[in-house]
């Protein structure tokens, strides 16, 4: 999923057109950080925020986000992938292979976007 960012407001509007603080849960932190960030079942940290990092407002498996920011580094949004399906009765965690996918993704996305 994407989310979009209002950098004047310093707010993240979620799916459903909630609008939190751009600090707010892991996709805040990515954020902040202006990187990828990958957690897996037990390290799903306690800032997750279960109205801003996923759909469904459960606790997922594993969450994997990313920035997506212009060539100036403004921010534009972040990408969220949550619950990897391996096609298999269980879940999979995202891999290094996974986050360097997203990564790029999401510079693409920044380069289409600006």
């Amino acid at each position: 999923m994407f989310l979009e960012v209002d950098q004047f407001r310093k707010e993240i509007k979620n799916i459903h057109g909630r609008k939190m603080h751009i600090d707010q849960g892991i996709v805040g932190r990515s954020l902040q950080k202006m990187q990828t960030e990958n957690f897996v079942n037990a390290t799903i940290p306690d800032y997750f925020d279960p109205e801003l990092d996923t759909i469904s407002g459960e606790k997922p498996q594993c969450i994997m986000c990313s920035p997506v920011f212009s060539n100036e580094d403004e921010i534009w949004g972040v990408i969220v992938c949550i619950d990897k399906d391996e096609h298999s009765d269980r879940l999979e965690s995202f891999q290094p292979s996974d986050m360097t996918t997203l990564r790029m993704v999401a510079h693409f996305a920044g380069m289409q976007l600006h």
